[in-house]
């Protein structure tokens, strides 16, 4: 299945399932995509892409942070496991791991999100676009959804933005 994300066709692995991101109180998303069937914790693993029109060089940290900030305002126990700037030279990128607990049917549930924010350029204007890319799936399911992830962020297929020096 595929979405359009700024002039991008997102192509969501198979397995997962395209959810309209309004229905679930997440307009600003450009991609919701769930894995059914996954899990025993009652967590569904779900992958997400929000786009941040109009950057600029070190706003990717900001983006880090302040999901840091919004998961803390609504769950429990949120810890950045792992934050480290990604890319080469300079295209800006970041890669951050969090833990958190969350409550599902009175019962706590480790879940593990995984954030890489990759600064493109977009295809038809050129102008710089942050891709929010998120996964998140309880803890002992991580290791069957991340493959998925991973091909998920490689097939973006846009090219790295040089940001202006």
């Amino acid at each position: 299945m595929t979405r359009d994300g700024a002039g991008v066709p997102l192509v969501v692995p198979p397995g997962w399932e395209l959810v309209q991101p309004a229905a679930v109180g997440a307009p600003g998303l450009a991609l919701l995509a769930v894995r059914e069937g996954v899990t025993t914790s009652g967590f569904t693993p779900t992958i997400s892409v929000a786009l941040h029109d109009g950057v600029v060089a070190g706003e990717v940290a900001v983006i880090g942070s302040e999901t840091v900030r919004r998961l803390d305002a609504r769950e429990h126990d949120v810890r950045i496991r792992r934050r480290e700037a990604i890319g080469s030279g300079r295209i800006e990128g970041l890669a951050q791991e969090l833990r958190l607990t969350t409550w599902i049917d009175g019962r706590p549930v480790e879940v593990a999100q995984l954030l890489v924010v990759l600064v493109l350029a977009g295809p038809e204007t050129g102008r710089l676009v942050a891709w929010a890319v998120t996964a998140s799936a309880a803890v002992q399911d991580l290791d069957e959804v991340l493959p998925d992830v991973e091909a998920f962020v490689a097939g973006l297929g846009v090219r790295p933005a040089l940001p202006a020096d």
